[in-house]
């Protein structure tokens, strides 16, 4: 079936880096094809999981760059793009990861911004609760830290570092990109503002990891690197941006900008260091204690209690709601509620729809309520209106002793999500 392409998309020239990527890259072109963009051109940064292969099959074109490097994989791209006959060039560039985290709806947003006279759009991923919610911890934490730089530094109130953006190619040629790791998207956002770009940034939501593994988010090697590559980038540009850092400076203050970069990666390894502590130390410690930050994050998000769960499901009287299990395929296999349906977390909202019958309330459980309040605030953004979050989810239901199965046989045990969760739940109902 062919795809209608607006004029705007025929103009964008989609440039994605990817490192191991093999699962969830198909997705992310087929989303991409789906809005009427053809030219895409994919960046292997060294992967061993046949990225490259599943990029062909899917009908990018594609380039190796073996050094690895977030930024050198975008610059690789841009470079085999240089020789392009005038006719072949496209007078915008989409970058967008591989992962599939980004929810590529908001493309039409993106190309009308363009169209209005914008230079640069980014994709804000802290504007939704959702949204916010299935970033980690430090991936809020480093975005918010980076943009507040930014600000104090530059003036300019950005929301995010989004890794979805479309630019003008005149201007990214102007930017002179140096930057070949983490620090790449600061960059080109601190020198849009120098070069005087109209900047916009479209609300978008973004979906936790469904397949692959995350380079940076919950580890701490990964948090240190980006960490350092993000604020030495700032403080690097801020010294250039007041002339005390230039081609040939005198000794002195080579190493007066020397101090400044080792003072900037220092600071920044042990914010992110002391911010995975918080974020293993702050980890709840009775399931009552992650219900009321359920609730806090998920405001919008009716909860149900297990009590008016069993009460419904007894009453012949009432027609039954739908449940849905938002864990994985492991975790669902070990034990669920009886009739329950199972939801990958990372399900595209319309495979959800197309899976449930839209006349029945739905209730959406999880482990502890996390990942199913999650799915339930995409599903009111999708018009779902009569949507419940079981409170306290399976664990709860369990720890009641109410009625769970596994291959249609009566099941006692759950699964334990993982070591920190498992406390939450009785010793005798933890499967091993």
């Amino acid at each position: 079936m062919s795809v209608e392409r607006s004029p705007e998309a025929l103009q964008v020239q989609v440039l994605i880096p990817a490192l191991n990527e093999a699962l969830a890259l198909p997705r992310v072109l087929q989303g991409l094809q789906a809005q009427g963009l053809a030219r895409i051109l994919v960046v292997d940064n060294g992967s061993t999981d046949g990225t490259a292969a599943a990029a062909r099959a899917g009908g990018a074109q594609v380039v190796i760059e073996p050094r690895r490097g977030y930024g050198q994989a975008c610059w690789a791209g841009l470079q085999s793009l240089a020789g392009q006959t005038p006719e072949a060039r496209a007078p915008w560039v989409l970058f967008v990861d591989a992962d599939a985290g980004d929810d590529l709806i908001a493309l039409p947003c993106f190309l009308a911004a363009a169209a209005q006279g914008a230079d640069l759009v980014l994709g804000n991923r802290l504007a939704r609760p959702a949204s916010r919610a299935s970033l980690a911890p430090l991936q809020r934490w480093g975005s918010r830290l980076a943009t507040r730089l930014i600000r104090w530094g530059w003036r300019h109130r950005y929301q995010d570092l989004g890794p979805m953006r479309l630019v003008r190619r005149d201007l990214l040629e102007r930017l002179a990109m140096r930057d070949r790791g983490f620090g790449w998207t600061v960059e080109m956002q601190i020198r849009a503002i120098e070069e005087g770009a109209t900047i916009v940034e479209i609300d978008v939501d973004h979906r936790p990891r469904r397949e692959g593994r995350s380079k940076i988010a919950g580890t701490v090697r990964g948090t240190v690197l980006a960490g350092m590559g993000i604020l030495s980038t700032v403080a690097r540009l801020w010294w250039q941006r007041r002339g005390r850092v230039a081609g040939a400076l005198h000794a002195a203050g080579r190493r007066r900008a020397a101090k400044a970069w080792m003072a900037a990666a220092g600071v920044v390894t042990l914010a992110a260091c002391a911010s995975v502590w918080m974020s293993n130390s702050s980890a709840p410690r009775t399931l009552a204690e992650m219900t009321q930050r359920v609730r806090a994050e998920f405001p919008q998000v009716q909860q149900m209690s297990t009590a008016a769960l069993a009460a419904w499901l007894a009453d012949s009287a009432r027609s039954p709601p739908q449940l849905l299990d938002v864990r994985e395929a492991e975790e669902y296999a070990v034990s669920h509620l009886p009739g329950a349906v199972h939801v990958a977390p990372g399900a595209d909202i319309g495979e959800v729809l197309d899976r449930i019958d839209l006349s029945r309330p739905v209730v959406l459980y999880c482990s502890v309520g996390w990942r199913s309040s999650l799915m339930a605030a995409r599903l009111q953004g999708a018009g779902i209106e009569d949507v419940h979050n079981l409170e306290g989810s399976i664990f709860a239901w369990a720890g009641e002793s109410r009625p769970l199965v596994a291959g249609g046989r009566p099941a006692v045990q759950v699964h334990p999500y993982d070591e920190d969760f498992g406390r939450l739940l009785e010793e005798r109902l933890r499967a091993r």
